[in-house]
């Protein structure tokens, strides 16, 4: 039987993508990889690039602790191969308007449906470029979400997309082009050479603002606000519109974390004391259980109950157990007495924080999503104690503090500034 064949998107250096690739390049019988490197001007292919290969050596140092990790856990059969994704009917609404967020080409039945909103393309293809990767199986192809020439021929021969790249930032045009029309146009390839899955990894940040107790998918009210998460919502409908799988992590911590610590040691500096008793609920998980939930969501046999899932630990953590393990694993003094909601909006020193309220908001009131579907079909195993795993995963380490800024894959609008990968 033919190998399985994935390509991955922000695989190389990104936050989680380069957790998967590693962790898919681990498994006893490792499936095919295709990453998509960014190149932000095209060019006519040329030998193997250093810098490729040093970002791919790097990522590859990573896998051994990432390995050694993931040892306890199930590793999931990737003999049988998934079905094609359902064809879904429609095209995805346009983003105006929307309230907050001649070459080959292959014949026979699609696996996605991709409406006339994909960006066209044309036979000038760019062949990827060969590079010295760390481990056999797998392949580097160079070439960039916002120029649809050169994702051509990408998607060939290939069983499964993950989609884990994004651009994060305040350039509306910048934020549509790799998470709008880009992913429109990763989606069109996905047509054209019948791949049978494609996870996309979204974000909770789709969702207006405001409480979120325990809320499955479907109750969840839209409403993105910034550039980034109004285009990833719009890639988001495009992705569901051609059958296939969204996922949305809400806080997600580890090595190379560029938003919640840093968010987290300034909100606790700024604001020393409790608000409303540290008792608001939050939705968390580690950048390693996150990879290794979409690796095995990408060899799983069968397809998830639901195309959208929540992804996080299945037990959400407290303000006060986050900020408490955060004083103890980076020295910080713990918060003391107590205020409310209404008078920290207005705390001395906020005002030179922008970000203020939408950080008083995620970190000091309800946030927490519904996981049952994704832990049913998965069957994970019970994690490990939150205190533990948050300390092991935050705590300095200097295989992850060099991530390079042109490939990162993630993930919310709240989480860090990236470019297309």
């Amino acid at each position: 039987m033919a190998a399985h064949r994935i390509l991955i998107t922000g695989g190389i250096s990104g936050f989680v993508g380069a957790r998967v690739t590693a962790l898919l390049a681990h498994q006893p019988h490792p499936p095919t990889l295709r990453l998509l490197a960014h190149r932000a001007q095209p060019r006519k292919p040329a030998p193997a690039v250093g810098n490729t290969a040093t970002r791919l050596n790097d990522m590859w140092t990573q896998a051994e602790d990432l390995r050694a990790d993931a040892a306890h856990r199930p590793a999931t059969s990737m003999r049988t191969r998934g079905t094609n994704l359902p064809t879904a009917q429609g095209t995805p609404p346009a983003t105006a308007g929307m309230p907050g967020p001649g070459d080959r080409t292959r014949t026979g039945p699609t696996a996605l449906h991709i409406t006339p909103a994909a960006v066209p393309v044309t036979p000038t293809a760019l062949h990827p470029t060969p590079v010295q990767a760390p481990a056999p199986g797998i392949e580097v192809w160079n070439g960039s979400l916002t120029d649809p020439t050169t994702l051509h021929g990408l998607c060939d021969g290939i069983d499964t997309v993950l989609h884990l790249a994004s651009h994060i930032g305040t350039n509306p045009e910048l934020c549509r082009a790799v998470n709008d029309t880009g992913t429109g146009a990763l989606l069109a390839e996905a047509q054209r050479s019948n791949v049978k899955r494609f996870i996309h990894l979204s974000t909770t940040a789709v969702y207006r603002d405001g409480r979120h107790v325990g809320l499955t998918e479907q109750e969840a009210p839209l409403g993105p606000t910034s550039p980034t998460s109004i285009t990833r919502l719009a890639g988001e409908q495009r992705v569901l519109a051609a059958g296939g799988i969204v996922l949305r992590p809400h806080l997600i911590y580890g090595h190379g974390d560029q938003w919640l610590l840093p968010a987290l040691i300034q909100f606790m500096k700024t604001l020393p004391h409790w608000v409303n008793h540290g008792q608001a609920l939050h939705s968390l998980i580690s950048a390693h259980d996150l990879a290794n939930i979409i690796t095995q969501l990408a060899l799983h046999p069968t397809p998830p109950p639901t195309p959208i899932l929540h992804i996080a630990r299945p037990t959400p953590i407290t303000t006060r157990e986050l900020f408490t393990t955060t004083a103890h694993t980076h020295h910080l003094p713990h918060p003391t007495g107590n205020i409310t909601h209404t008078q920290a909006q207005t705390w001395p020193g906020a005002h030179t924080n922008p970000a203020w309220q939408r950080h008083l908001s995620l970190l000091t009131t309800d946030h927490y999503y519904d996981t049952t579907p994704l832990h049913t079909h998965l069957n994970t195993p019970a994690p490990t104690p939150f205190t533990d795993d948050y300390t092991t995963h935050t705590t300095p380490h200097p295989t992850y503090q060099h991530h390079d800024t042109h490939s990162h894959d993630h993930e919310t609008d709240n989480r860090r500034t990236t470019t297309p990968a």
